[in-house]
């Protein structure tokens, strides 16, 4: 009801300013990130811990794989990169050492961060280079 008293109010007065426009629009903006942070919020609670640091694992994995596909990335951060997805990927360290490199990565903000930067629902593990150049390795010796 209030809804439609606001629709019939903006519709019959004069048209928006550019500031009430932009008002509109922030406020707009936050609601949907307010939606979109309660949603978050109701997934990861939903999620045991052990689902939630595996999570964390794939969506750091995922964001140092993208930085290594930037064109301005230099062959020591690639290198770099790859070593800590060894590492996370790795069974032998354990979950202590692993959270403790996506801190020194990441710093101490993980949740909000993939909060902004959400991984997408598919998405395919890629080979980094050196994992491709060691498949490649292993094929042409067994032939």
């Amino acid at each position: 009801m209030e809804q439609q008293q606001q629709q019939q109010a903006t519709s019959t007065d004069a048209p928006l300013t550019k500031a009430q426009k932009q008002r509109l629009k922030e406020k707009e903006r936050k609601a949907r990130q307010k939606q979109e942070e309660a949603a978050f919020e109701a997934a990861e609670a939903l999620l045991s811990e052990d689902e939630k640091f595996k999570r964390k694992i794939e969506w750091c994995i995922y964001q140092l794989q993208l930085g290594q596909q930037r064109k301005d990335s230099t062959k020591d951060q690639i290198a770099e990169s790859e070593s800590v997805i060894k590492k996370l990927r790795s069974t032998k360290n354990s979950d202590i050492q692993k959270e403790a490199l996506m801190f020194s990565v990441f710093g101490k903000d993980i949740k909000k961060l993939m909060r902004t930067m959400p991984m997408p629902d598919k998405v395919e593990t890629t080979t980094t280079a050196t994992e491709a150049a060691a498949e490649e390795a292993t094929t042409t010796t067994s032939q």
